[in-house]
């Protein structure tokens, strides 16, 4: 899969909505473990710049709820 995002709002408000993707994320990548069977190890973040960042946050979201998403 891909998330595809595109950063068409001042760079501010774009880091703002980073935290929400970043949850976002994290929450699908647990729906698909408890549903699905997926092991969080499998899935692997990519980023660019703010995407980096993003994918920093997802596994800090994942160490916050308990889950380990190394």
């Amino acid at each position: 899969g891909l998330v595809l995002w595109q950063c068409q709002f001042p760079y501010f408000q774009a880091v703002q909505n980073s935290k929400v993707t970043a949850s976002e994320l994290a929450k699908l990548i647990n729906f698909l473990k408890d549903s699905r069977g997926a092991n969080p190890g499998d899935f692997h973040l990519i980023g660019h710049s703010l995407g980096s960042h993003i994918a920093a946050l997802v596994g800090h979201e994942g160490a916050a709820s308990g889950q380990d998403f190394r």
